[in-house]
Order: structure tokens, then C-alpha cells, then sequence
């Protein structure tokens, strides 16, 4: 039987997409995605979206380092437009952001994995997002090789903390939302939901590939 989900509530303030590049020692560049939606009615520019990657970097990137190899590098952010859709992305390039954890990573396809709730039920109330760049001191390979261990679960705890805080940039709060992927031929995202609760899956898991614009 097909599925019969609810669908998630429609978009009608500013729904933004930020993104992370993460380049690693052979100079594979993987990326996540970081969806907000705007509480008030605002005016989206591009001073907006400039200003959201400053204070995204203010709030959450420590947290991001925290569960890297200090052999990688998030090196670029962008931040796109989702809804109304009309204004350029905004991009800082050239970042020194390094892991800051002194060990070699786990293999580049080897992702820790931070699950996404909401009050909504059914799956456009759920989200995953899978990050490379796995220290190998996260797991302790004699025990469990392919789990998490306390220092691993604690490091992405506290990113999945940050993850899950509305965060304040132009004077109005953007909160952290699962995003409904729009059917062809639409292009512009109508819905989202606001994330109530993000937690660490001990598991790890693999990076997922996607077509380009379609995120990881």
C-alpha cells in the first residue's frame, strides 16, 4: 500500500538552506545540509543570508570541528535561498576551519549519523544528516568497530545540541526544520517542520550520494 503520510506545514516566511564543504586529505569534498526557517516575515537578501553564515559560524561550527579529524578542513559555506527562491546564494570560501580532534578519520565514506525529530509524524517529520570525517579514536575497533564509543557519542551530542537551537541572525530567530523535497516540476520547497529533537545513532553509517542539488 502507498504511504499516507502528513504532509508538513506550508512555508510562508523565509526558508534557507546552509551547507558545509568538507574537504579531506585526498581532497574529496563531501557536504551536509542545514535547513532554517524564518519566524517572522522578513525581507530576504543577499545581507540576510551573509549574515546568517557569520552567526551559523558563531553558534555551531566549534561544535562541527568537534567531530572531525584535524586532518580535514570545512573550507567553504554556502547559504541558498529555498523559499521565496529569488535571491543569490551567499558563499564564504577559503575557511581555516579544521577538525579538532588529533586523530587520522575513519574512511571517507564512513559517516557518524544525526537523527532529526518533529512533532509530526510519518517520514516528512524525520531527517538524517551524515557526516564524514569520523575520528578513528570514536571508535574503539578491538570491541565494536562500526560503532560509536562514549568520546564519539558525546562529540556528536553536543553538535546535535547545536543543531537543534533555533539560532538569531538579523535581529529575527531561524529555526532548524525537516524539509518536504518538492515533486517535479516544482522547484521551490512549500513545506517544512520545525526539529524538536536531534540524537546520535551509535551505528555508523555510509555517506550518502545524491545527484547534484539534491544534497547528502
Amino acid at each position: 500500500m502507498p504511504r499516507n503520510n502528513p504532509p508538513a506545514p506550508l512555508v510562508t516566511t523565509p526558508l534557507i538552506r546552509l551547507v558545509p564543504q568538507i574537504t579531506d586529505p585526498n581532497v574529496v569534498i563531501t557536504e551536509t545540509v542545514f535547513d532554517y526557517l524564518c519566524q517572522s516575515a522578513i525581507t530576504l537578501s543577499p545581507s540576510v543570508l551573509a549574515s546568517f553564515i557569520a552567526d551559523w559560524q558563531a553558534a555551531t561550527l566549534v561544535a562541527l570541528e568537534g567531530v572531525l579529524s584535524d586532518l580535514l578542513n570545512v573550507g567553504t559555506i554556502t547559504c541558498a535561498d529555498l523559499n521565496p527562491g529569488s535571491v543569490p546564494t551567499q558563499q564564504v570560501t577559503g575557511l581555516t576551519a579544521p577538525g579538532s580532534v588529533s586523530a587520522p578519520p575513519l574512511p571517507s565514506v564512513v559517516a557518524g549519523i544525526i537523527s532529526k525529530t518533529s512533532a509530526l509524524k510519518g517520514q516528512h517529520g524525520r531527517g538524517r544528516n551524515y557526516l564524514p570525517g569520523v575520528p578513528d579514536t570514536f571508535v574503539t575497533s578491538a570491541t565494536e568497530a562500526n560503532q560509536l564509543n562514549a568520546l564519539g557519542i558525546t562529540a556528536y551530542n553536543a553538535l546535535a545540541a547545536k543543531l537543534k537551537a533555533p539560532i538569531t541572525s538579523s535581529g529575527v530567530v531561524w529555526s532548524p526544520v525537516i524539509t518536504t523535497r518538492p515533486l517535479p516540476p516544482t522547484l521551490i520547497p512549500q513545506r517544512a517542520v520545525v526539529i524538536t529533537g536531534a540524537v546520535t545513532i551509535p551505528l555508523l553509517g555510509t555517506v550518502r550520494r545524491r545527484r547534484e542539488g539534491r544534497g547528502i
